[in-house]
């Protein structure tokens, strides 16, 4: 039996965090040193990610394209 759908309340759409990601430059001085980026929550820094996660070493993206995956 499908389950019919609850009436939105509105304090619980304001409650929703609001998610964006930044790309940057590793070094910004040495273009060739990769790209990383952030994931803000409500425009605060909640995870700053400038290497490859779960690869051993500290490797960055090779570009941006691939940061921003």
């Amino acid at each position: 039996m499908p389950i019919a759908p609850q009436p939105i309340d509105q304090n619980q759409i304001e409650a929703i965090p609001n998610f964006t990601t930044q790309v940057f430059l590793v070094d910004s001085l040495n273009p060739k040193s990769g790209f990383g980026y952030n994931i803000l929550v409500d425009g605060s820094i909640f995870i700053h990610q400038a290497t490859i996660p779960s690869l051993p070493g500290n490797k960055a993206f090779d570009s941006k394209e691939k940061a921003e995956l």
